[in-house]
């Protein structure tokens, strides 16, 4: 008897900083994006203000 496969949802995330790109503020812009690994796609990439020194 073979068993069933049993898949996993698997996404990843990574932190990104554009330096070609800033904000009227002069900020730099942070992305979040999560990815979906079995599939490639990007589900998220939001864009966050840095809240951090």
């Amino acid at each position: 008897m073979t068993r069933p496969r049993q898949y996993r949802t698997v996404t990843a995330i990574e932190g990104k900083t554009r330096r070609d790109t800033r904000r009227s503020d002069g900020s730099q812009v942070h992305l979040l994006p999560t990815l979906d690994t079995i599939t490639g796609i990007v589900l998220t990439l939001p864009a966050l203000p840095r809240v951090w020194a």
